[in-house]
């Protein structure tokens, strides 16, 4: 049997708000303050769908991510009406992709799905992908294992 799932925090008495769960008292929550990168690995983050859904993107791209410590990365992505992200190959990293706000079209290795608000989408790493906004623009979560920091290095020559 499966561990029991931690109690979730209130998103109207918190919002936007993130909390430190305690494993040793799971019926309680820390309200002291925010879940930072200095938080322990048994850290939960709750963000109301709601405060993210009021973020005004002005412009194609990333206007928000989620800021906890652990191996998951979650952004808001947004593409104004007609943009899209071109077809490319990542070959790092799954993604799945979850559609909150507007219409478009996601290609996977040549084949097209619909992406509509309450859409899921898995796509694996290697596989060719292409995202498109239509008429109403397109706002989505994208969730990933985080990336581990770029490195400069010097070339040899």
């Amino acid at each position: 049997m499966g561990r029991p799932l931690p109690p979730v925090v209130d998103p109207v008495a918190t919002p936007g708000v993130l909390f430190r769960q305690d494993p040793a008292h799971p019926d309680k929550r820390d309200g002291d303050g925010p879940v930072n990168a200095g938080s322990s690995p048994s850290s939960a983050a709750v963000v109301p769908l709601a405060e993210i859904l009021r973020i005004d993107p002005d412009g194609d791209g990333v206007h928000w991510t989620l800021e906890a410590p652990g191996d998951l990365n979650v952004n808001l992505v947004h593409l104004d009406a007609g943009s899209r992200v071109e077809t490319h190959v990542n070959s790092d990293l799954d993604v799945v992709l979850i559609v909150l706000v507007g219409n478009g079209r996601l290609s996977v290795d040549g084949t097209d799905h619909v992406l509509a608000p309450h859409v899921l989408a898995f796509v694996g790493k290697g596989i060719e992908r292409s995202i498109s906004a239509g008429s109403h623009g397109l706002s989505y979560l994208t969730v990933h294992r985080r990336r581990s920091a770029l490195g400069i290095t010097a070339s040899e020559g």
